[in-house]
């Protein structure tokens, strides 16, 4: 169950770093471009 835990934590937290690093970096490509 642990394991399951930190799996769900660790996914979890790669999930929201993806979501707001496309964020951020969605709007600096477009002024970049």
């Amino acid at each position: 169950m642990k394991r399951e835990i930190r799996g769900i934590t660790f996914f979890s937290l790669v999930w929201e770093i993806m979501i707001f690093g496309g964020f951020i970096k969605e709007p600096k490509n477009e002024k970049t471009e």
